[in-house]
């Protein structure tokens, strides 16, 4: 628990506290160990009593658990998180097709975020360089990193943007392809007898 010393803040929760009494929400103060006859007598107060007692030092304590802030925290992050790998495989090319499958969106919903990345443009291609292909050299890259990255990666999308900081000058889609060619598909970790020999 934790003491909160603002008088002004302690009087705003006294006041959000009689409303819920109004609302008939006062079963968790019932479980706290006040009487209905203690519930009454709040609710009846004028507000200049309830700035009063809090003059007179009624003490308020806000209950933070650890654990319920860890996850919910952590699942804020996962989500920004996601968000921004969402965004970053639309801004590589990645098929729209493919992004609404990874990320569980509806095409409507990918649409709607593309066109707020691309400014209103109605293609990702305009003002970008033509379309670039994978040269021995990359496939190589790949051909030697994939099984350790997907090795190391839980999810397919971390996967391949693990796998794309290797290729940045790929678009997603080349890099999708490359995969593909050499190992049939990137939904699943390459088992040792599957590498083939760089």
């Amino acid at each position: 628990m934790y003491p909160i010393a603002d008088p002004v803040l302690r009087l705003a929760i006294l006041a959000y506290l009689v409303k819920r009494i109004d609302d008939g929400a006062f079963q968790p103060l019932i479980e706290a160990g006040f009487s209905p006859d203690e519930l009454d007598d709040l609710r009846g107060r004028p507000t200049r009593d309830l700035a009063r007692m809090v003059d007179m030092g009624l003490s308020l304590d806000v209950v933070l658990r650890p654990p319920d802030y860890r996850d919910i925290a952590g699942s804020l992050d996962r989500q920004e998180r996601e968000v921004a790998l969402m965004d970053y495989f639309l801004i590589h090319d990645a098929q729209p097709e493919l992004v609404a499958i990874l990320f569980r969106v509806s095409a409507k919903a990918m649409r709607e975020r593309l066109t707020v990345l691309c400014g209103g443009a109605t293609t990702r291609r305009r003002g970008r360089p033509a379309r670039s292909r994978a040269t021995e050299a990359d496939l190589g890259c790949i051909r030697r990193g994939w099984p350790a990255v997907a090795q190391a990666h839980a999810s397919t999308v971390e996967r391949l943007y693990a796998m794309h900081q290797l290729v940045k000058h790929l678009r997603i889609d080349d890099l999708c392809h490359a995969l593909e060619a050499e190992f049939e598909t990137f939904h699943r970790v390459p088992a040792d007898r599957e590498r083939p020999t760089p």
